[in-house]
């Protein structure tokens, strides 16, 4: 097995530390914990380790977290990881032991319990995820967006298969070959962009446009926390502010730009138009 480098963007984190020791505590092969402070340092710091490396950064959001931390890690392997997050025993290992060349990987997706960090099981898996058709009035009530959606029904259908194509995904979490990656995608561009939204549209879909695949690997998982009205009243609580990603100017630029970049193919370096992603897929919902 191979060294894993563990990305973590954060930015006013409140669960931060957590993350980091269930990593730290979890994994069973050789890792480094990159935890890239984007713009501000945490109430208490961060627990010494010798597999943690803290970055401090000018605040430049998450892409530009993500481009940091991959210039300083140094395994064979990329995951990035929410800072908000938990992951199964061994997960390291298990990402790597059903790893195939020109894929990207997401373990099977939990949702996390905000106090405890555990697994909310009164929630359903999330196995699967497909892009909905912009032109879908009810999957897009707030303007048109190439975003994904849970599929519940290939979830279902598909339950027996533990290594498995996924249309696209969360963007919470992922785990590539560095190598490749860097040639594939490179870092990631925060300038067409902007610092946060459309990651798993942008690099999703060099995966699987330039010939290679995202999968989902089902033997192994990671919980994600949802930051609904709970923890946004923490947050308040906390940083005395209201909490927000990105400014609603930007997300709406970051949409347009990736709307307009995929729906008409303006990537130069693509074997496939998105069209026939949709086939391969089909039936996809919404299209």
């Amino acid at each position: 097995m191979a060294k894993v480098s563990i990305i973590i963007p954060a930015s006013n984190e409140i669960y931060l530390q957590r993350t980091i020791t269930d990593l730290l505590t979890k994994a069973t092969g050789e890792i480094e914990v990159i935890a890239v402070l984007d713009g501000y340092w945490p109430d208490k710091v961060l627990e010494s380790d010798p597999r943690l490396i803290v970055a401090h950064r000018p605040k430049g959001g998450m892409r530009a977290s993500i481009n940091a931390g991959i210039d300083i890690s140094t395994g064979k392997y990329l995951m990035k990881l929410d800072a908000h997050c938990s992951v199964a025993p061994g997960f390291d290992e298990a990402l790597q032991a059903d790893f195939r060349d020109h894929w990207l990987v997401i373990p099977r997706r939990y949702s996390m319990e905000m106090e405890t960090g555990g697994i909310r099981f009164c929630k359903p898996i999330v196995d699967y995820e497909y892009l909905a058709n912009p032109d879908s009035p009810r999957l897009n009530k707030s303007g048109k967006h190439l975003r994904g959606w849970k599929w519940d029904e290939r979830t279902k259908a598909r339950a027996n298969r533990l290594i498995d194509e996924t249309m696209t995904f969360q963007g919470s979490c992922w785990f590539v070959n560095k190598e490749e990656f860097m040639q594939r995608v490179g870092h990631l561009n925060d300038k067409a962009y902007g610092p946060f939204s459309c990651e798993a549209q942008e690099i999703g879909l060099q995966y699987w446009l330039g010939d290679g695949k995202c999968m989902v690997n089902k033997k192994t998982w990671y919980a994600h926390l949802w930051k609904g009205e709970g923890y946004r009243k923490k947050y308040f609580e906390l940083y005395g502010k209201k909490y927000a990603r990105t400014s609603p100017t930007q997300l709406k630029k970051s949409i347009a730009y990736s709307l307009d970049y995929w729906m008409n193919n303006r990537w130069e370096e693509r074997r496939h138009d998105l069209e026939w992603l949709i086939k391969r897929f089909a039936p996809v919902p919404s299209w």
